[in-house]
């Protein structure tokens, strides 16, 4: 069985370092890989060192450019150009553990899964304080092995491909910009059937740039993430349920936000935790009130 992993890149030398993690996977007996890269910038800036990966190694690789500024149209080119019978995703900062692949598998044969989501490890720069490292606001758990979900993410997933072929479902153009697309297109194949389940054991490690330790990203990212989050709620949500959710949204939002101002000084990771989840929520009110999403790309 053939499992096309799809990477796209803008501007990212990590790239190689992906393609290497990808190329050192430990996979059960009759399943191989290939690679799709996709590149968002118009100028090829990946090409290069694309190619010259390619030269040492024996993976197969589909290398193509999408020019048009959209996150959303480059993971489309992706899908299109996949042949596998699964699709696994991956980010261009991302390394994946060598059982990366093997597990999330065996974990959708075992569970007859048509997704499943695995989680992301931060791995924070030298400069970062240890309390950030404890706060640890950009990693990713989303829960235990075999629970379901109703949503997921493109940073580490595997997706059977007949279903996406099937559905014609794929990220939207329209969130391209603002980010999202990834949420919204899990949540389009839950409707459509799909059963996604979790992988805890499924781990990539995400290289965290200090410019992400950033109170504003972390916050913006926070919001973002709400938001999406709260549109997808809201669809199939009855008016009494919707303003049950906007009155939740709201009281989390200032509980977490109220809580996390004295607790800065003494437990500050715990202060920052309690503050991301307050943005979460405050997120969520921006869908209730029906805010436009944030350009981030």
């Amino acid at each position: 069985m053939l499992i096309s992993v799809c990477v796209c890149t803008y501007k990212r030398s990590s790239v190689v370092d992906t393609l290497a993690s990808i190329a050192a996977q430990i996979l059960p007996p009759g399943w191989r890989t290939e690679i799709v890269v996709v590149d968002n910038d118009e100028a090829g800036s990946a090409e290069r060192a694309v190619r010259e990966w390619c030269a040492r190694n024996t993976v197969p690789v589909r290398y193509a450019i999408q020019p048009s500024r959209n996150i959303a149209a480059t993971r489309n080119r992706a899908l299109e150009l996949a042949r596998g019978g699964w699709l696994a995703l991956i980010d261009d900062d991302e390394r994946a553990n060598p059982t990366w692949l093997g597990h999330l598998i065996r974990t959708a044969e075992q569970h007859g899964a048509d997704a499943v989501i695995g989680n992301v490890i931060a791995l924070y720069p030298p400069s970062a304080p240890p309390w950030v490292q404890r706060a640890d606001p950009l990693s990713r758990d989303w829960g235990a092995t075999g629970d379901r979900l109703l949503t997921g993410s493109s940073a580490n997933a595997l997706i059977r491909a007949e279903l996406v072929r099937r559905s014609g479902i794929r990220f939207d153009e329209a969130r391209g910009l603002s980010g999202g697309e990834d949420t919204d297109f899990f949540s389009r194949l839950h409707a459509a059937g799909a059963h996604i389940v979790v992988c805890a054991e499924a781990i990539v490690a995400e290289t965290i740039p200090p410019a992400r330790l950033d109170l504003d990203y972390l916050r913006n990212r926070a919001l973002r993430s709400g938001q999406s989050y709260g549109e997808i709620r809201l669809r199939s949500l009855s008016p009494a349920r919707r303003l049950a959710f906007l009155a939740a949204a709201s009281g989390k939002a200032a509980l977490f936000l109220a809580l996390a101002a004295p607790l800065n000084r003494l437990a500050r990771s715990a202060a920052w935790r309690l503050r991301i989840r307050g943005w979460l929520n405050t997120g969520k009110l921006r869908a209730c009130l029906g805010r436009p999403l944030q350009q981030i790309y």
